[in-house]
């Protein structure tokens, strides 16, 4: 604690916590005379985060006072609208500081305020009243965070808990009950979501934050909050979700609603909430049967630098923080804040490492950090296992992968999965975000560094190519899932998605292309079963059950230029109906909030049902048939068991129905596969045992011609599983379990 003149909180009318002290009956004006001390790291408000309960020196200047009294006023994010105030005390000269920000004719002042004991936010403002009772405060509240997490890398703590193969297992020391996780993940549909636009809380204190709080922009803040998320865990489960995928949760600077831009690598930001509310979100979860992954930033940090070449091209940099630049606050850990650590911009017209995109800023104004620095790779590693160590998550989305140098990767997935696993969570998953399109690419991050799976994004560009703008043949599709899936370490663990926040919603262009509703669903449901009905393990994004159907698309200027937006793929699921840009509102929702009668919400049930419910689609592989059916995809699910009973399944997802494909003779249609399943399915379907297990949409069914040969039928955009025993249960339309015979429809 800071002595300002050997003065205490209770010497010689030092500032106490003067709750009854109000003033609001007079106007508030902007002031520039008061000057606040921001070039010292150690003081507020380049200093923003304290432990609870800590008492917080601040220091500011202000000129011509003019018999004016100088206060503070506060407000504690626990109790949001209720603003207190305190009176400063004048710092005497020969103690008072020099700064730069400190000017001739300014006069030191000093409040110490005591933080809450809970963990939260402050907002403070300083300011005068004058004899007359005008008050005046600075334009901008400034942010003061109250948390049980660390500001130095050296904080995380780290002990040796464990021998693997020879090798020191490290991290911090688990924080909360740690639980063993799935062992089944291929069993569950995941769903990705964005905590900002999902589920606010009554309690949130959204303006808490350094993020820009503003409902009515597409580009700041809407409120949604871990409790709030915790509170829709029900209807998630009632969607038959087994994973959700949490936005990254860091302290964030201005722009960084959606959690990307971080600023502290510990601290949960408190317009979200708190570690604890983060930790009982994953509890209440896991009572669910629903794990919870983490989206994890190791790329970049918040944009804190500015950067300058000298005549001989050197480059060099400072923080915006210290050239006067408060909107953009020093970020955490304070051991690392040192351009030396970050990498700079390329010349233009130079390209960073290997394809152009490690070792350079991201979007060109992100700072990179230098992870080929062992003290940057061992600090950012320690960080992801500090997140586990504090929260019990279950699994890593691993942000823009493809901008890490592979090396990285290599060690930090090897030391994270070790960690948790000596921890009690064998089964830790890491998927890793590298959004190019060549498999092989993707695959070399794969194979090398060791990732659970990779997000699909080949899947994703081949499906866009071949059924959303009809540019490539289905035999794309067919082609990547029969050939490329042995670029992958497992493809079987990749997570595979058709819309996700950097892209179009998959009814957009449905919606565009067929002008009604009903048709653009039933597009939709074969896109989802050609996910679920497979080995992949799928994500639904947020607000696809509810049928949302945004653009990701770019705004053209005055001056033509075109500036790319993902603003309208970003709506928000509970009610915000003033939030408007360029192209209109942004929430169109075609139902009310949280509606679990929707038509889609019914399908993403009913096929998260049958996914778990059925082996050779959770612990299978899959063999593409019928290549000689250009208008539909169809595969042969192989149970790794040999007792389970394989499946067919075919999809019209290009929606060029009602289809009836050429008898196939089963022997050739199993020709390929693996024994015993080839023989059960061939003689069960000369002897008829063939049935459609599980459909979507009218007209699907099977059965067989005189000559002993399978003929199959599919409605538009229809979906059908065929099995070829008589002793395992069909999966009804409605989920009721009937047996049906051999043709199926169920309501969209």
């Amino acid at each position: 604690m800071m002595d300002w003149g050997g003065r205490t909180a209770r010497q010689e009318g030092a500032p106490t916590q003067d709750h009854g002290h109000h003033h609001d009956t007079g106007p508030i004006l902007s002031v520039g005379r008061i000057r606040e001390l921001f070039t010292d790291p150690t003081l507020v408000p380049a200093r923003w985060l304290f432990p609870p309960g800590a008492v917080v020196d601040i220091l500011f200047g202000v000129r011509g006072c003019d018999g004016a009294e100088v206060r503070l006023r506060y407000e504690v994010s626990r109790d949001p609208g209720v603003w207190q105030d305190l009176p400063a005390v004048p710092v005497p000269d020969d103690v008072a500081p020099r700064h730069p920000a400190l000017q001739p004719g300014d006069r030191a002042h000093h409040v110490r305020l005591q933080g809450p004991l809970r963990e939260g936010a402050v907002r403070y403002q300083v300011g005068t009243v004058s004899p007359n009772g005008v008050v005046t405060w600075t334009p901008q509240a400034r942010l003061l965070v109250f948390a049980r997490s660390p500001w130095r890398s050296d904080m995380v703590g780290s002990a040796t808990l464990a021998m693997e193969d020879g090798r020191k297992v490290g991290g911090p020391a688990p924080r909360t009950t740690i639980t063993p996780g799935p062992t089944d993940w291929r069993r569950r549909v995941f769903y990705s979501l964005m905590l900002d636009r999902f589920a606010r809380d009554a309690r949130a204190a959204p303006e808490h934050s350094f993020v820009r709080h503003d409902p009515s922009s597409p580009f700041a803040s809407h409120g949604g909050t871990l409790k709030g998320a915790c509170e829709r865990l029900d209807y998630l489960a009632a969607l038959g979700i087994g994973a959700v995928i949490l936005s990254p949760v860091y302290v964030n600077d201005p722009d960084g609603y959606h959690g990307y831009h971080p600023l502290s690598l510990y601290t949960v930001d408190p317009r979200l909430g708190t570690m604890a509310d983060l930790r009982t979100l994953v509890r209440e979860a896991h009572k669910r049967d629903i794990a919870v992954l983490l989206d994890v930033v190791v790329n970049h940090m918040a944009p804190s630098l500015v950067w300058s070449r000298d005549d001989d091209g050197v480059q060099d940099a400072t923080f915006r923080y210290l050239t006067g630049d408060q909107d953009t606050p020093l970020f955490l850990p304070e051991d690392y804040r040192d351009p030396a650590y970050f990498n700079p911009p390329w010349p233009e017209g130079d390209a960073g490492e290997g394809d152009g995109l490690v070792g350079m800023p991201l979007f060109g104004f992100l700072d990179d950090w230098r992870t080929d620095l062992p003290e940057v790779r061992a600090m950012l590693i320690a960080h992801l296992k500090y997140w586990i160590a504090q929260t019990d998550i279950d699994g890593f989305r691993l942000d823009a992968v493809r901008h890490v140098d592979l090396a990285f990767w290599e060690t930090a997935i090897q030391e994270v999965s070790a960690y948790a696993r000596v921890i009690g969570k064998p089964g830790f998953l890491t998927l890793g975000e590298h959004a190019g399109e060549d498999p092989n690419a993707v695959g070399a991050y794969s194979k090398a560094a060791g990732f659970s799976g990779m997000i699909d994004y080949p899947l994703f560009y081949r499906f866009t190519q071949a059924v959303v703008h009809r540019a490539a043949p289905l035999e794309t599709i067919r082609r990547y899932l029969q050939d490329d899936a042995w670029a992958y370490r497992d493809s079987r663990f990749n997570l595979g998605f058709i819309d996700n926040q950097d892209t179009s919603r998959f009814l957009h262009a449905w919606g565009r292309r067929f002008g009604d509703r009903d048709t653009a669903r039933q597009a939709l449901a074969a896109a989802l079963a050609l996910l679920v009905l497979g080995p992949g393990m799928p994500a639904i994004y947020y607000g696809t059950e509810q049928e949302f159907s945004g653009e990701c698309g770019a705004w053209t200027d005055d001056d033509g230029v075109a500036h790319p937006h993902d603003a309208y793929v970003r709506e928000d699921m509970f009610p915000n109906p003033d939030c408007t840009w360029v192209h209109g509102l942004l929430n169109r929702p075609p139902f009310p909030p949280y509606d679990t009668e929707t038509p889609t919400f019914r399908v993403i049930a009913h096929l998260a049902s049958v996914r778990r419910q059925t082996p050779a689609l959770h612990a299978g592989n899959r063999h593409p048939v019928l290549p000689d059916e250009p208008d539909i995809l169809a595969w042969v699910m192989v149970p790794e068991d040999d007792a389970a009973e394989a499946m067919l399944v075919l999809v019209d997802v290009l929606g060029n129905g009602p289809w009836t494909g050429a008898p196939v003779d089963p022997v050739a249609l199993v020709r390929d596969l693996p024994q015993p399943h080839a023989r059960r399915m061939a003689v069960g379907a000369k002897a008829g045992a063939a049935r459609v297990v599980f459909a979507l949409g009218e007209g699907n069914g099977c059965d067989r011609d005189d000559d002993g040969r399978l003929r199959v039928r599919l409605g538009r955009y229809g979906v059908a599983m065929i099995g070829f025993s008589e002793t395992v249960r069909r999966h009804g339309g409605d989920g009721d379990g009937s047996d049906g015979g051999n043709d199926s429809q169920s309501p969209r």
